[in-house]
């Protein structure tokens, strides 16, 4: 069990906060991730961004999008910042999580594929339309077509 403290002093400095970004990544390497389960790894994220919602996703930015870390950790990340129910980060969000649509790595798409799930924004609606255009392996481009398909109704509800 990991017990590391990702919670610190009120003055930090940006480059401090990143370098708890970066361990919690880097020990979350050997972790295993499971489909609708909790990983120990996503505990720590959520508690990261409350404490740092106004670095958080400046962070993640960088090493999802700058391929700084593994991507199999970057899918959970993506997949887990989906699930946050924050007003004033859901557009810096969805934008990662549209952003990560054109990794080069299969597994980060299909975690930023989940994450807009999640999210259920219909604004994505344009950037998965995009992703399914150049999505070369049939299977995601199926799983990309069915978040397109969930937000094309969330879209259609909204304006019934």
């Amino acid at each position: 069990m990991n017990t590391t403290n990702y919670g610190s002093d009120l003055y930090e400095l940006p480059i401090d906060i990143e370098r708890k970004f970066e361990t919690l990544f880097i020990e979350a390497q050997d972790e295993l991730f499971e489909d609708g389960m909790e990983s120990e790894f996503s505990k720590n994220l959520l508690l990261l961004m409350s404490r740092y919602s106004d670095f958080a996703i400046e962070i993640l930015v960088y090493l999802i999008i700058g391929e700084r870390v593994n991507p199999a950790v970057a899918a959970e990340a993506l997949r887990t910042i989906g699930h946050v129910k924050d007003a004033s980060s859901h557009r810096r969000r969805r934008w990662l999580l549209e952003r990560a649509l054109t990794s080069p790595y299969s597994r980060v798409r299909d975690g930023a594929a989940l994450g807009l799930a999640f999210m259920d924004d219909p604004a994505a609606i344009p950037s998965l339309r995009y992703a399914i255009e150049r999505e070369e392996i049939d299977m995601l481009r199926q799983d990309l077509t069915q978040v397109l398909e969930q937000l094309e109704e969330t879209l259609s509800e909204k304006s019934s």
